[in-house]
């Protein structure tokens, strides 16, 4: 169990996700230990009131999984660069418990 040798961390993208990812970086060169990113996306499932309003709901959840995909691909290429095995994930769903 110690020292670890996965390190799960979560990111929204947010300027504490980026230091939460900074101290992994560094718990993850001390022990020797992969860094495993991850994003949960929340998709829009439902659409604007507005009768005017035009939008393609598939197409735009589209680009959020791209943006998110490219996001966490570029968090990982610098714990590469700096020698950190790393994985990354997305996955379609709630960040948080929702009986909190």
């Amino acid at each position: 169990m110690w020292p670890p040798k996965k390190i799960l961390c979560p990111t929204d993208f947010s300027e504490g996700s980026a230091a939460a990812i900074s101290q992994a970086s560094q718990l993850a060169k001390q022990f020797q230990a992969a860094i495993y990113l991850l994003h949960a996306l929340s998709l829009q499932t439902s659409l604007p009131t507005d009768p005017g309003y035009s939008f393609n709901m598939a197409e735009a959840n589209e680009i959020l999984q791209q943006q998110a995909w490219q996001n966490l691909q570029d968090s990982a290429e610098q714990l590469k660069n700096a020698g950190i095995i790393t994985n990354t994930k997305v996955v379609i769903g709630e960040s948080r418990r929702r009986d909190c």
